[in-house]
């Protein structure tokens, strides 16, 4: 769908919505992940692996960021760019290898998961710097950003605070996830973008 709508007026638009909507849900699903986690390892995986729980937010985000990662690359997929994709990839590949043998010796489990995210994080970088070179796309950066680093900097607090602390650090950011997403107008931008993916018109006015 993402690259049927490339040739339309204000494909731009929809491509920066999607991915300001994506990291608003993403922030959301990533911290109720981390509070849920202690509860839900243990029921659905058994007891076992209650301690695995602590590094689930790490992993969740991870994957979360691979799917920024694919949104971010939708400039150079329609530029036909794929090299620069496939190094990318490469490179987040590199990455986790080598902080892989830097962390898992002192962190174990958790030092792979911190490598995996952290590796994700440096592709997407990547991709996005070459996508917007090729084909640029009026992302909220400033907003999207705040999102993601509140969201990783709450979580990071909770694995380490104790007690209310940890309850005040995911409410506080909950909270700024929320002003965020207003003062960048998403649901405005969500409506927008659901007409103009029903439209059959080249463009579709705000």
């Amino acid at each position: 769908m993402a690259l049927s709508v490339s040739q339309r007026t204000s494909a731009q638009r929809f491509y920066a919505t999607a991915l300001l909507v994506f990291s608003v849900c993403a922030a959301v699903l990533v911290i109720a992940t981390a509070v849920a986690a202690p509860a839900l390892v243990p029921l659905v995986l058994g007891s076992d692996y209650g301690e695995t729980a602590g590094i689930l937010w790490l992993l969740v985000a991870a994957q979360l960021v691979g799917g920024a990662y694919y949104l971010v690359a939708i400039g150079l997929n329609i530029s036909e760019r794929t090299g620069d994709i496939s190094r990318a990839t490469w490179l987040a590949a590199a990455s986790n290898v080598v902080l892989d043998f830097v962390l898992i010796p002192t962190f174990g489990y958790t030092g792979a998961a911190v490598a995996t995210l952290v590796s994700l994080i440096v592709a997407a970088i990547v991709v996005w710097k070459r996508s917007r070179a090729v084909y640029p796309i009026p992302y909220n950066t400033a907003a999207i950003l705040r999102i993601w680093f509140v969201a990783l900097g709450a979580l990071s607090g909770w694995a380490i605070l104790v007690g209310p602390a940890r309850v005040a650090v995911i409410i506080a950011a909950l909270a700024v996830v929320a002003i965020e997403a207003i003062r960048a107008g998403t649901l405005r931008e969500l409506r927008w973008s659901i007409s103009f993916l029903r439209s059959q018109d080249p463009a579709v006015s705000p």
